[in-house]
């Protein structure tokens, strides 16, 4: 599915319609490779033309997979329209997520989407700090970072923090950094399809052995 970002143009609606559904998809790993690939194909200059792409992703933040909502939760920040009120809403409460890994992810996205002084967002930010004590290093950090950033009348931390995410987005896709966890979903789909296919031909062959028990025991019924 990768190959779609390499052969189309970005907006290509026939490809956003493609991904649009891969994130419904049964398999964690394609709903993460299609948000991961939205991402791409749609930045935020397409969304007032596909204005579907961004609710698929926004409801992918209440996905059974953590690696599916963080993912859903990353791509936002560059998918959505800057100040774009359901899209941050949906990010507030991703930003109490049960997984950190998601958490930190919705934060650093209110830091790149949200107005400069949104003070809904900077109050829902800094309750984190107030649960310090049942929340994780990063996660505290990532609130510090999308605090100052949204202080800063300037802009030059928001355009830095938004660079920092391009050059960490580019590293993983040139494959140096980090691997990232479409792939690491990858590996693991490709594992647990093999012991899939064991469990089935064992299921199957179990299934073969009590109907051939069962005929044998038919046909060695004595009729009364």
């Amino acid at each position: 599915m990768q190959g779609l970002s390499a052969v189309g143009d970005k907006g290509d609606e026939a490809i956003l319609d493609v991904l649009t559904l891969k994130v419904g998809d049964l398999h964690t790993a394609v709903r993460v490779h299609a948000i991961e690939i939205l991402g791409i194909m749609c930045p935020s200059t397409f969304s007032d033309s596909f204005p579907d792409v961004a609710v698929a992703v926004r409801k992918a933040l209440r996905d059974d997979s953590r690696f599916v909502r963080e993912m859903a939760a990353t791509t936002l920040a560059t998918l959505s329209t800057p100040g774009d009120p359901g899209s941050i809403q949906d990010l507030v409460k991703a930003s109490s997520d049960p997984e950190s890994i998601v958490r930190k992810a919705a934060i650093m996205s209110l830091g790149m989407l949200a107005r400069t002084n949104d003070q809904y967002v900077i109050k829902a930010l800094t309750a984190r700090i107030h649960a310090a004590a049942d929340e994780t290093s990063e996660v505290l950090e990532a609130v510090h970072t999308a605090v100052n950033v949204l202080q800063d009348n300037t802009g030059k931390l928001r355009q830095q923090l938004k660079e920092d995410a391009k050059e960490k987005n580019k590293e993983q896709q040139q494959g140096t950094g980090h691997a990232s966890y479409a792939q690491q979903l990858d590996d693991e789909y490709r594992k647990v399809s093999i012991l899939g296919k064991l469990e089935r031909k064992q299921q199957a062959s179990l299934v073969a052995s009590i109907k051939s028990a069962d005929k044998v025991c038919t046909s060695d019924t004595v009729p009364v």
